[in-house]
């Protein structure tokens, strides 16, 4: 699994994951923590799944989804 990086709002220095768990299908927490030690910050992150980008060949019918293509968000 590929993380997410993170620098720490207060020093700079990068955040790293320690857990995190999914708690719904498109939706997981995640907890972060400063790697300088002088600096001492944590964190909670929420991360959700909000638009498909491209529909499922075998789609989930009790997943629905908003197309970002449809959306109106510029899709970068």
């Amino acid at each position: 699994m590929t993380r997410c990086l993170f620098k720490c709002p207060h020093c700079g220095s990068r955040l790293k994951q320690t857990n995190s768990r999914q708690e719904h299908d498109l939706f997981r927490v995640a907890y972060f923590y400063c790697e300088n030690v002088f600096c001492g910050f944590t964190a909670r992150g929420e991360f959700a799944i909000t638009h498909e980008v491209s529909p499922s060949a075998i789609p989930n019918p009790e997943v629905n989804l908003k197309n970002l293509r449809n959306s109106g968000i510029p899709n970068p």
